[in-house]
Order: structure tokens, then C-alpha cells, then sequence
């Protein structure tokens, strides 16, 4: 972990914060956030002109790069899910 005042801490999580403020690594379980992410891009479908799209992204959790589909919901780690 990282070092931070307590009054820091407590006013940077007032701000609905999930993500450490040095490192953005997740600072709890979101597993369960996550998935209703999952649910809500299974419930709203990507139009057909966009469903072979795909996006680079950089996971701040478990630092590598990879491809997975564009949603404009979110995009999900194709390596730690």
C-alpha cells in the first residue's frame, strides 16, 4: 500500500473514488461492480455498424495491454477479466 493522510484519504474516498489516487490500482473488491457492468452490456447492444470494433486498452490492476471489444458501456481486461 501506500502512505497517505488519514484526512486525505477520507476526503479522496468521499469523492466516490475506487482507485488509488498514486498507483490507480483498484483499492477493493469490485467484483461485484464489475459485474453489473457485465449486465448492463449484455442488456444494451452494440449497434451492427460497430460490433467488429475493438479497442487497445492499458489495465491500471494488472498493468499489461490488450485488445477486446469496444462497448460504450466500458471495455473489459481481456487479461484479468
Amino acid at each position: 500500500g501506500h502512505v497517505m493522510h488519514m484526512s486525505c484519504f477520507t476526503n479522496y474516498r468521499r469523492g466516490q473514488s475506487y482507485n488509488c489516487p498514486l498507483c490507480m490500482k483498484s483499492m477493493e473488491d469490485m467484483s461485484d461492480y464489475f459485474a453489473l457492468l457485465d449486465a448492463a452490456v449484455r442488456m444494451q447492444p452494440m449497434p451492427y455498424a460497430y460490433l467488429s470494433t475493438m479497442s487497445n486498452v492499458y489495465c491500471q490492476d494488472c498493468e499489461k495491454t490488450g485488445q477486446c471489444r469496444y462497448h460504450f458501456v466500458g471495455q473489459k481486461c481481456p487479461n484479468c477479466g
